[in-house]
Formats: C-alpha cells, sequence, structure tokens
C-alpha cells in the first residue's frame, strides 16, 4: 500500500510539472484563438487545469477543482472504482484509468461547443453553443445526434436538418450510432461503425497534419474547420441561407436576400440589433406568462412570410377558423404569435420567445396568414386607473354625455329650422308653449300638454282623462282606446275608417344581435341601399358594431382598431354573445312605441326621434322613413 501511496504521489508531482508546460502552450493558443476566433474544446478543459487562481486535486475518487477559498467549483461524477491514474493523450482526451488501465471517465464524453479529428460523438449526445465569441457560458443554440439525422435546434426548437444541405449524402437506411469528423471528412456512421450512414462531401485533407474540428458557432450555424500551414479554413457550414438561422434579424425581423427589413406595421427597433417594434405605440409584446390573462389583440403580419419552427413543428388544430385558433393562443400564456393555414385551415403556435421571419415560398399552399399578439397598453392603462371606481359611475357617466349630446343636437336643428316651421305653422298642432323641444316627441322621456290641449282633451275639464272618451288630436295619447284620426280631424273606432299601418315596435340593438347570430346581415339594410351593399360589407359594420356594445369596457376595441377593422387592414373581431345578452335584457323592456305628434297619428318604433312637422295628409310612417334615431336607440335605456 505504502508502495502504491509512493507511485501515485510520483504521479502527481509529474502531473504538477506537466501543467507549468501546458500553461506556456495555452498561452500561444489563446493567441492563436484571438486571430481565428475559434475555441477548441479539449483546450478549453485543459485551461480549468493551468489557470493559477485555481487548485487541481487527483485524488481516489477523481479530480475536483477548487477556488482559492477552498472551494469545490467542479468535479468529476462519482467513479464506482478507485482511480489509479491520470493520463492525457494526443488527441487531446483526458481519461482517468484503474489500476489496470481500464478508462473510468474520458473528457470525450462530455464535449462542450466543439468535437475535434478522432473524436466520437454518439448518438444522443449535444453540443451547446456559447453565449457569444467572448462569452462561453451555455448559449440557446444545439446540435443534437439522433438516430435518423443530425438536427440544430434554438431551445428544443429544432430549425435545421443536417439532411437538408445539398452537400449530405444519405448513403444507408440503417440508423446512425455515432459522429466523427477526421482528416477525410465529416461523416455519421451506422451501428456497425464501418458502414457510412449519412455522408457529408467537402475537401479531402491535404496534409495528413491537417486538424479538424467541428463546432457549432454562436450564432447557431454548424462549421467544420481545418487547421493547415498555422491558419483555420472553413471546408463546410450550414445552414448555407443564414436567413434559416433562428436570429438572423432579431426578434420579428424579415430576412431576406436583401438584408434586414421590418414587415408591414412594424418599425426597426431602438435597441441595436434587437429586430422589430410595433409601429403603434399603444401596442406592446406580452412576456411568456408574464402575469395576468389580457385581453388581447392580433395584429398581421401578411402573408408571403413564414417562421423558421414552422416545418419542423405540427398545429395543435387543423379545419378550424382563424377565430378559433386566436382562442387557442389567447388560452395559452405562453402563445406570443400564431400562423394559419389559410387553405387549410391549420393553426400553428409560437411559444416562448419570436425569432427572425423569412420570406416563403411561390407555393400559395404554403403561404400562412401571421398574427402576433399583442396587448393595449392604453387600455391596461384605462383598467387600472377605473379599478377603483364605482360600476355605477362608469355606467352612468357615458349614459349623461349621450344624453346631453342629444339634446344639443335637438335643440341645433330646432333653430335651423325654426323660420322653415314658421311658415308651415298652419300644418302643425299649435303649441302655445316657446320651449324649443316640444317640437320633437322622444320615447321614454314624459310628455307635456298645454293648457288648450288639455281644455280640448277633457271637454273643458268635465271629462276625466283615461275615462274613455274619444277626442282628436290627442285621444289615442290619452284614452283607454285605441281610435284613429280621419284626415278631416273627427275621430273613428275600428268600425270606421281604416286604421293607418303601425310599425312594429322593435330594439335595434338587438335585432342587429339575432340577425348576426341568423347570418342574415343583409335584412339589416336600409331598403333604399337594396343591391348596393353586399353581405361581406354588412357583415364587417355589424361585427364592428357589436364588438363596441360589449358589456365589459375592456372587450371593446379601440378607435384605431375600429378605422384598421373597417379599412381592411386588421381582421375584424368576432363578436362576444356572453358580453352581449344585456342587449336582450334592454330589448324587452324597451318596446314602448313612440307617438308622432301630428294630425295623422303614426306609432312609430321605440326611440325613433322625429318632428313634428310631418304633415297632417301622411297616411303611414315607417321606420326607414327616418335618417336619424336616439342615442337610446342605439345604446339602450340607462
Amino acid at each position: 500500500m505504502e508502495y502504491e501511496l509512493k507511485k501515485l504521489a510520483d504521479t502527481i508531482t509529474s502531473i504538477h510539472e506537466e501543467m507549468f508546460n501546458l500553461r506556456e502552450r495555452e498561452r500561444e493558443m489563446q493567441e492563436l484563438n484571438k486571430v481565428t476566433n475559434s475555441r477548441m474544446a479539449w483546450l478549453s478543459f485543459l485551461s480549468l487545469f493551468i489557470c493559477l487562481s485555481v487548485a487541481v486535486r487527483l485524488s481516489f475518487t477523481g479530480i475536483t477543482i477548487h477556488d482559492d477559498s477552498g472551494t469545490s467549483i467542479w468535479s468529476t461524477p462519482s467513479i464506482g472504482s478507485t482511480v489509479a491514474a491520470l493520463q492525457l493523450l494526443d488527441s487531446g482526451n483526458l481519461i482517468l484509468q484503474d489500476r489496470f488501465n481500464k478508462t473510468l471517465w474520458q473528457s470525450f464524453d462530455f464535449p462542450t461547443d466543439t468535437i475535434v479529428s478522432g473524436q466520437i460523438f454518439h448518438v444522443g449526445r449535444s453540443l451547446i453553443a456559447s453565449t457569444s465569441p467572448a462569452d462561453y457560458s451555455d448559449g440557446q443554440y444545439t446540435f443534437m445526434l439522433t438516430s435518423n439525422d443530425g438536427i440544430l435546434q434554438l431551445q428544443n426548437l429544432t430549425y435545421y436538418r443536417l439532411s437538408m444541405d445539398s452537400k449530405s449524402i444519405k448513403n444507408s437506411v440503417r440508423p446512425v450510432s455515432y459522429l466523427m469528423v477526421n482528416g477525410s471528412g465529416f461523416n455519421l456512421y451506422g451501428d456497425s461503425g464501418s458502414e457510412i450512414a449519412i455522408k457529408v462531401l467537402m475537401a479531402s485533407s491535404v496534409s495528413d497534419s491537417d486538424y479538424r474540428i467541428l463546432k457549432i458557432t454562436n450564432d447557431g450555424h454548424l462549421v467544420v474547420s481545418r487547421y493547415t500551414n498555422n491558419n483555420w479554413v472553413t471546408d463546410f457550414t450550414t445552414p448555407v441561407d443564414s436567413c434559416q438561422a433562428p436570429f438572423r434579424c432579431g426578434r420579428l425581423g424579415l430576412c431576406s436576400t436583401d438584408g434586414c427589413s421590418c414587415p408591414s406595421g412594424f418599425r426597426i427597433a431602438p435597441n441595436k440589433n434587437s429586430g422589430c417594434s410595433l409601429l403603434d405605440n399603444s401596442l406592446s409584446l406580452p412576456d411568456p406568462c408574464g402575469g395576468n390573462s389580457e385581453n388581447y389583440i392580433y395584429v398581421p403580419i401578411g402573408t408571403g412570410l413564414k417562421y423558421f419552427s414552422i416545418d419542423f413543428i405540427n398545429p395543435v388544430k387543423t379545419s378550424v377558423r382563424l377565430s378559433t385558433c386566436e382562442a387557442l393562443c389567447s388560452a395559452n400564456c405562453s402563445c406570443l404569435a400564431l400562423f394559419y393555414g389559410n387553405l387549410s385551415g391549420a393553426c400553428y403556435l409560437i411559444e416562448n420567445q419570436l425569432g427572425s421571419l423569412m420570406s416563403s415560398s411561390k407555393n400559395e399552399e404554403d403561404d400562412k396568414l401571421g398574427f402576433v399578439k399583442v396587448i393595449s397598453s392604453s387600455r391596461n392603462k384605462d383598467s387600472t386607473s377605473i379599478s377603483d371606481f364605482p360600476v355605477i359611475g362608469i355606467v352612468l357617466l357615458p349614459a349623461s354625455g349621450v344624453l346631453l349630446i342629444s339634446l344639443l343636437a335637438i335643440w341645433m336643428s330646432r333653430r335651423a329650422r325654426n323660420n322653415k316651421m314658421k311658415s308651415n305653422s298652419k300644418k302643425l298642432v299649435d303649441y302655445s308653449s316657446p320651449d324649443d323641444l316640444e317640437m320633437f316627441f322622444i320615447a321614454g322621456l314624459p310628455v307635456r300638454f298645454n293648457h288648450e290641449e288639455l281644455v280640448e282633451a277633457t271637454m273643458n275639464f268635465s271629462t276625466p282623462i283615461g275615462s274613455g272618451k274619444k277626442n282628436c288630436g290627442q285621444a289615442p295619447i290619452l284614452g283607454s282606446e285605441n281610435p284613429t284620426t280621419s284626415p278631416q280631424g273627427q275621430s273613428s273606432d275600428s268600425s270606421g275608417s281604416t286604421n293607418p299601418p303601425r310599425a312594429r315596435s322593435f330594439y335595434f340593438p338587438l335585432q342587429a344581435l339575432e340577425m348576426h347570430e341568423e347570418g342574415r346581415y343583409l335584412d339589416l339594410v336600409e331598403p333604399r341601399l337594396a343591391g348596393r351593399v353586399t353581405i361581406d360589407e354588412a357583415e364587417k359594420l355589424v361585427k364592428v358594431a357589436l364588438c363596441c356594445l360589449h358589456e365589459d369596457p375592456s372587450l371593446r376595441p379601440t378607435m384605431t382598431n375600429v378605422v384598421a377593422m373597417l379599412e381592411g387592414t386588421l381582421q375584424v373581431g368576432v363578436p362576444r354573445l356572453e358580453s352581449l345578452n344585456f342587449l336582450r335584457i334592454y330589448g324587452r323592456r324597451f318596446t314602448e312605441p313612440s307617438m308622432v305628434v301630428t294630425g295623422t297619428e303614426v306609432e312609430t318604433p321605440s326611440g325613433f326621434m322625429v318632428s313634428t312637422t310631418i304633415e297632417n295628409n301622411s297616411t303611414s310612417a315607417a321606420p326607414d322613413m327616418f335618417s336619424y334615431m336616439s342615442s337610446q336607440e342605439v345604446s339602450g335605456p340607462r
């Protein structure tokens, strides 16, 4: 035992001396790295032993590296047998052996971002790129060897396969066992080890002394380089098309043969090399699962574009509508964008992070519609600012504003038509009150009667109101029966002259909702426009209007989005029926008829605001004869 310990001590002393020799060698290699911007895996590993700020300890259990404070910062994994020797081979492989010279551990089994000549890289192993040329910590890109191919990935998302390269030749259908690069080339071998399953064509080494390495770079390319005549020469790089690298143009940047640009609706981000940002400053990109669920908006990025992972992932759903695809993305907090198959109805979700975009093929079947999920900053601010505001205030303030605007419009209209009203005064009911508002009757507001009207209606106050006595002019309003008025001003009942047409009382927003549910959009178009409006135009207007009537204010689109939807630059939103059910309640309550106070009684749909300047010889009235409606007819009673 004493002899074995002495032998081990001699070995450690020899290793210590070798460390100083390797330090000088590392200095020379560092100078070479500065010129070539390359880092060899075995040299990186050896640098751990040469650094003067750490202590390397070899024991019976393996290798341990300590910092200046004596804290262990790295060690070999647990080894079942006792370590007897450490050996550095000419290939750069560092191995630990037992007393029978059996290899217990070797550095070639734990590569970083590089494979050197003669190193066997087995199926299931991965190379991890460094963060940057100056930062050797693990980056986002990996190269993994599978039994079928070598694949390049960004955070477990495949963006390229080795077999896609034109220089890659498949020689056998046998599964791949391992990869090796040497002076003769770069090959993937089958199970037997002698049969090449996939061969990558490249120039052979000029000299046997030439040294090759395979490396995944920090920008996601796989490169094979050869060191010859004191220089590094690149023999192979893939993908050849730089646009297939996920972050070639930064986040949401558009990569093409002309370089990097931004898709429609986006601009170059203010931060250098960060890609593109939204033109609309009120919109922002959400963080994946970064907070509570939002009411998302989907901004189109156009057709003819594709994302790097689309060709390597399966759609989450097929044969679905775009609205369904958007709902799937909204329900997934990690979803940041989606691509929708315009012909197939396939829904692809882009999760966790956004990379660059690239132009797709000219084949129409390959074109997909892309949409980026965004949130409205102004909407979030509004939601925050009113979160503590009483709900009754939220409801009443808009209603008060609508009422004031309606009254102002009535007053201005009366002033503008005052002279015309006076010239036609013989055709109007004689009002003694100078109140401008008496020329109009709005459904739901109290009706005013002057003294003369009350005298006439009650026969000089001898007949109680509501007793059923007929009276010309006001009998239909005051009486409990339902007579009509003849053009000569004499009343008659149903047995007399024929009743004038009576328009059915209805609530327009509720009718629009019902027609939307039935798909009967053209039924809402004014008859005078028949044949001049397409069903698509009517559908767009109805959907936009219903979205603006959502009971939850946060679900209503902004005016910017409304304009964009009407112009066709933004996908028309889909009304949420669960947020429109209040219209059914309003519609049932809002059915009291309005009356045009003229010599001819005409019942109009509730909510229509009409002037009393209709001539007495009018025999009928219908909703479409009026060119405007009251605020109540549009937004419901308050």
